[in-house]
């Protein structure tokens, strides 16, 4: 038994992430989701759990934390969300059921955010021009150069300003459909949240590229549930600013991941240079607005 009250049912090797994590069962038959993080994250560990059980009090569909094990505290135990990982099935769903998914992970993203932090101590723009900086140069010098980079840069610099002045919040770290699961009932969940951290909120939406690319209508109801009004025109561009950040620096990231990685992240840039096909749109080609896509649907 692990730790006295668990059996192992299998090993869990899906993600990026670094931790160790395993599918175990009691004696009851109730499944859990152990994970062991490097000790170096220790106190990242400590703060996942922390997170994830202020967002489960809240009453949203996260994992519910069970135990941090006290002789480790890098390791800790969720109850285990059963169900289909929503990237792996969201294709299947009617048009209106995926938007309203889309919806639904918006509306999640920003109670998230709306979480109040303990301590800020982060001055955004500082902090991310200086990441910025370091993405490019590592992009420049891994030897691997995007047809269109011009373009990209030319984004980035354009909208580089309005990182000025940005609030910091909770972020997820990781929003994605590959970090959601459907239940049975159609229920949504947000899960692996080891990837938290805290940063402009928008720049939370970097990781809609692999949104779009599965369901645009997902993408487009994840934008229209995070917002209650209009959509500010400072998000479309930052939205675009970000994309292509990640679009330079998802590259180098991916070379020690082998050829097959590599060209992965080639085709995505491509699909986000092929998203604003002219030089000044900043709204995506595959957004709909609640209007319309109540016409569409």
């Amino acid at each position: 038994m692990f730790y006295g009250k668990y059996e192992v049912i299998k090993v869990l090797d899906y993600g990026w992430s670094d931790d160790q994590k395993y599918l175990l069962k009691d004696c009851s038959g109730n499944m859990y989701l152990f994970r062991r993080s490097p000790k170096s994250k220790k106190q990242h560990a400590l703060d996942e759990f922390g997170l994830v059980q202020r967002l489960h009090n809240m009453g949203l569909n996260v994992p519910e934390p069970i135990e941090m094990i006290a002789s480790q505290d890098n390791e800790r135990i969720y109850r285990w969300i059963d169900g289909n990982m929503l990237q792996d099935v969201i294709i299947e769903l009617s048009p209106k059921h995926q938007y309203e998914l889309g919806m639904h992970a918006g509306t999640t993203l920003r109670t998230i955010h709306r979480l109040k932090l303990e301590a800020e101590g982060l001055e955004w723009s500082t902090y991310y021009r200086e990441r910025v900086l370091r993405k490019i140069d590592n992009y420049r010098k891994c030897g691997i150069k995007l047809e269109e980079e011009d373009v990209l840069m030319q984004w980035i610099s354009s909208y580089n300003q309005l990182l000025d002045s940005r609030p910091v919040t909770h972020q997820h770290g990781d929003f994605h459909p590959g970090n959601m699961v459907l239940t049975s009932n159609c229920d949504l969940f947000i899960i692996d949240f080891d990837r938290h951290s805290i940063g402009d909120p928008w720049e939370e939406f970097n990781r809609i590229a692999w949104s779009a690319k599965i369901s645009p209508l997902f993408a487009s109801g994840q934008i229209n549930g995070y917002f209650t009004d209009e959509l500010p025109e400072d998000f479309c561009k930052l939205l675009k600013y970000y994309l292509a950040v990640n679009a330079l620096g998802s590259i180098p990231w991916a070379i020690k991941f082998g050829e097959t990685e590599i060209n992965v992240m080639i085709e995505q840039a491509q699909l986000i240079l092929n998203w604003y096909p002219d030089e000044d749109q900043i709204i995506p080609n595959w957004y709909v607005s609640d209007l319309e896509a109540i016409k569409i649907l």
